[in-house]
């Protein structure tokens, strides 16, 4: 015989007739009087069970079911709950969450026929969350202060939870909202606790860091809690002493600008320092050596350099240094001989620039001009390496200039013997 009992209704459970020669057991206890259930962890007693329907991880149930239970006395009794569980004492799991519990006592004897009760618990619930004791909880910076560019570290005590957890999760908020999260961070292996670090940005000072802690324990609600760190302060900077003198040179295309200052003429001593070539305000791209030469395009424009001094825990300090303004580059130097004009100096002659060799200029030129010559005057359209003399340079000195010219550079002016024409 089966009968059961949901905690809201109670059935007659017994029957005193012989069946088939078996004895019939008869249940003499009240079955709302044979399930114990103990305080929930950190929580009140579940004192009316039968009519909330509902137990927490955690939770420890008793059937209160012996071998006097029935009539006549049972010589065997066994409890087996829902979830395979043997024995009149149950704790609530984790796995048991989102199902219905129940245990099933059987009562058996000597030609008696079995007796099964099914005594229906209720639906397990998440178990209430962990309490944390903040005091336990420590937040400490290598700095006086929480600071920029400072790492903070947070450490917390196994022991701030009220029972083991199986990780923690350590949010970084700034001014209430997370910017940086460590998730599902274990124990140290030596139990000393969960530690995370951060380090505030540099652009953080004057923002309010808070810390939220999380603990997760299989079954039960999430333990949180959040603590203010206090005020983030500007981070410590570097600086350039003030009577530092910074040494530059005059600016030019194809020379090479330098900036020197000395790493010692800051206080502390970066650990590293870099460089920005600009022109005219803007970043070069590439131009990150210690020198930088000009090219034809940056004649005219204004050339500066941004010094940055960098070490760790430290803001960076930036040092703008102006050159000046991008001065020509150098004309082409010519190492050949002067050139000469050769050919009939005479009206409808030929003459023509000779002895001009364009690989002995330095830097090589991009283009060679000529201008022909009448004593001082300019020949108009005269601009070829040859000119035929005409009837107006009858008994005038012609002569020509060479130009060598290279972009952003200065122009070379080269000129030739003079020759009388005929």
């Amino acid at each position: 015989m089966t009968t059961s009992f949901d905690g809201e209704e109670s059935n007659t459970l017994f029957n005193s007739l012989e069946e088939g020669g078996q004895g019939v057991f008869s249940l003499m206890v009240d079955p709302r009087q044979v399930v114990a259930f103990e305080a929930e962890p950190q929580a009140s007693p579940l004192t009316k069970f039968h009519n909330e329907r509902a137990i927490r991880v955690g939770q420890e149930l008793r059937v209160d079911i012996r071998p006097e239970s029935v009539s006549p006395k049972a010589h065997d009794v066994t409890v087996v709950w829902s979830n395979g569980y043997e024995g009149t004492a149950y704790q609530v799991q984790p796995e048991d969450v989102g199902t219905e519990l129940y245990a099933t006592a059987r009562f058996a004897g000597q030609d008696m026929r079995p007796l099964e009760i099914k005594i229906e618990c209720g639906s397990v619930l998440v178990g209430p969350p962990p309490v944390i004791d903040a005091a336990q909880i420590v937040i400490a910076s290598d700095a006086e202060a929480i600071q920029e560019l400072v790492p903070t570290q947070v450490g917390v005590s196994p022991s701030a939870f009220s029972q083991p957890v199986d990780g923690v999760t350590v949010d970084w908020l700034r001014d209430g909202i997370v910017f940086a999260s460590e998730s599902d961070i274990p124990a140290e292996e030596d139990g000393s606790g969960y530690f995370a670090e951060f380090t505030p940005l540099d652009d953080f000072g004057g923002s309010v860091l808070s810390v939220r802690i999380t603990g997760h324990s299989a079954g039960c609600e999430d333990a949180v809690v959040t603590i203010n760190a206090g005020l983030i302060v500007k981070g410590r900077e570097i600086a350039l002493r003030p009577e530092t003198v910074v040494r530059v040179n005059e600016p030019r295309v194809a020379e090479k600008s330098k900036v020197k200052i000395d790493p010692a003429e800051f206080d502390p001593v970066p650990e590293r320092v870099t460089y920005q070539w600009m022109i005219n305000g803007t970043a070069i791209e590439g131009a990150t050596a210690a020198k930088f030469r000009p090219r034809a395009r940056h004649r005219g424009r204004q050339l500066s350099v941004l010094v940055a001094a960098e070490r760790h825990g430290y803001l960076t300090t930036a040092v703008d240094v102006f050159l000046g303004v991008v001065a020509p580059g150098y004309e082409p130097e010519y190492y050949g001989e002067a050139p000469r004009i050769k050919g009939k100096a005479k009206v409808g002659g030929t003459l023509r620039v000779a002895n001009l060799d364009r690989d002995l200029f330095d830097p090589a030129p991009k283009e060679i001009e000529y201008q022909w010559m009448r004593a001082k005057d300019q020949i108009p359209g005269a601009r070829g390496k040859t000119y035929v003399p005409t009837a107006q340079d009858q008994g005038h000195k012609v002569w020509a200039r060479v130009y060598a010219k290279l972009d952003g550079h200065r122009t070379q002016m080269l000129v030739t013997d003079k020759v009388r024409i005929k």
